[in-house]
């Protein structure tokens, strides 16, 4: 999971991820509305607010893994905007069960 922060002039969109590790990357978003998650074509970046992807709210989700992902482990992926240029970040992978704050 990971958190955004858009220090840009105007709103933005995270519209896009890819990694070499997954068939797809998808953003989903928790509807409250509805029975569990869907979904989006994109999560909004408000102007100099923060947006948080977690378990329980907004999220990606890495669909057709290629193989299996074990503790320790690490990939790129790529953060694509609507405005800002595409992020490479880091991903750690971390056991299933350590809860975070």
């Amino acid at each position: 999971y990971l958190s955004l922060m858009n220090m840009g002039d105007k709103a933005d969109q995270l519209t896009g991820a890819s990694t070499s590790i997954a068939r797809t990357v998808q953003r989903h978003e928790l509807r409250p509305d509805k029975e569990g998650t869907g979904a989006v074509g994109a999560i909004d970046l408000p102007v100099k607010r923060g947006v948080s992807l977690r378990p329980g709210a907004n999220h990606i989700r890495l669909e057709g893994l290629r193989g299996p992902l074990t503790a320790g482990d690490k990939f790129t992926l790529r953060l694509t905007f609507a405005e800002a240029k595409a992020v490479d970040v880091t991903v750690f992978v971390e056991d299933h069960g350590k809860q975070h704050d």
